[in-house]
């Protein structure tokens, strides 16, 4: 799977990408072009010489990750590693938000950056959201505070949908701002899995408010610090917990319309990505680390630094872009490759339905309330 960066600088018809999609500067450029109706001469219609058609680029199909987790887990890390992964500049982690909006945010303790890349041929409109760590002592009140501020800045989100749909007259430019997919990184030096590997009813009570209104993948992180069986057993109490919790963490692939329809033709290709979907549910949940941000290999000759992609330790080298020392790389091809349309769908056809059905029975029995009276 390729991951192409494109300029952005470069797209003059562009005219909104994204609502934290930086505003281009359009000053300078001579784009006038005479029309032959408005010509003294007459012209011949050849190629070389007729005018050329502005045709207007197709905007991208946008994808926004939210990374949560506790504090000292490695997520605003994690971020970081995997923006410089998808070549995003400082230029391009500018928005158009309003004042107001991007205070709200901070306040709120989410930040984010923003590119646009392509995909497997496919123009994407990648956001990347952090989120301000859960206290690191576990507390449920505290974390259920701090939870009920996720699920009001993802219903936020919907929001935006909803208005724009009852409008009269409603923008066929309209972005998908929602919350696509979480990515909840828990932290495998963590005390409360010294003696215990399996996941607490935190842990599960997080995955499953969030999955009303997200795709929830956990992540284990810091697996540089474990040793192989540790994960390996770690990966398998996990997996048993969800299916004990009924925690469907693919559940975007079983309701993808596309698929079953696939599936139900019997073709070889659709058995074939079933197998693979097997697969991959075993390396659930992917395990990641992030590289020493000191480890720095200077180059004498051409007299530059350049950062090594690794954390190293007295025994060798941690490499986080190696799927033999961690699924990074294959978390990355999965959610922004493999599974990308499927998450989008499950997002707008089912989540935000079934948050839109609830949203419309509140207002009914509102309004009824309100006749009553």
């Amino acid at each position: 799977m390729v991951f192409e960066q494109v300029s952005l600088e470069n797209h003059e018809e562009h005219s909104e990408i994204s609502p934290i999609t930086p505003k281009l500067n359009r000053i300078g450029g001579d784009n006038t072009i005479e029309s032959p109706l408005n010509s003294h001469h007459p012209q011949e219609n050849t190629p070389t010489d007729s005018p050329r058609r502005h045709r207007r680029r197709r905007e991208p199909t946008s994808f926004n990750i939210l990374v949560i987790g506790f504090c000292g887990s490695g997520k605003t890390s994690f971020v970081e590693f995997l923006s410089e992964q998808l070549n995003i500049a400082k230029d391009q982690q500018h928005s158009a938000l309003k004042e107001e909006e991007k205070s709200d945010y901070l306040d709120m303790g989410f930040t984010y950056c923003y590119t646009e890349t392509e995909i497997n041929g496919e123009r994407v409109a990648v956001t990347l959201w952090d989120s301000r760590g859960f206290g690191t002592s576990r507390d449920y009140e505290i974390v259920n505070l701090q939870m009920d501020e996720i699920i009001l800045f993802m219903e936020s989100k919907f929001e935006n949908t909803f208005s724009e749909e009852t409008k009269v007259v409603r923008s066929h430019k309209h972005i998908d701002t929602h919350i696509h997919c979480v990515l909840y990184l828990i932290d495998s030096t963590s005390s409360y899995l010294y003696n215990d590997i399996s996941l607490d009813s935190l842990d599960i009570s997080i995955i499953q408010k969030l999955s009303k209104y997200t795709t929830v993948i956990p992540v284990i992180s810091k697996v540089d610090t474990c040793t192989k069986r540790r994960i390996e057993d770690m990966k398998l109490a996990w997996r048993k917990e969800f299916e004990k919790s009924e925690i469907k963490i693919f559940e975007f692939l079983s309701n993808n319309e596309i698929h079953d329809d696939v599936s139900a033709c019997g073709s070889t290709h659709s058995r074939e990505k079933d197998e693979n979907y097997d697969d991959i549910y075993d390396m659930l949940p992917f395990s990641c680390m992030t590289p020493d941000r000191m480890q720095i290999i200077p180059f004498s000759v051409e007299k530059v630094m350049k950062f090594d992609i690794c954390r190293e330790y007295s025994w060798g080298k941690a490499n986080p872009l190696d799927e033999k020392h961690c699924d990074f790389s294959k978390l990355k091809e999965m959610v922004l490759g493999e599974w990308r349309n499927e998450i989008r769908d499950f997002s707008k056809e089912v989540l935000y339905e079934n948050w839109r059905t609830d949203r419309l029975e509140k207002l009914k029995n509102l309004s009824l309330k309100d006749n009553k009276t």
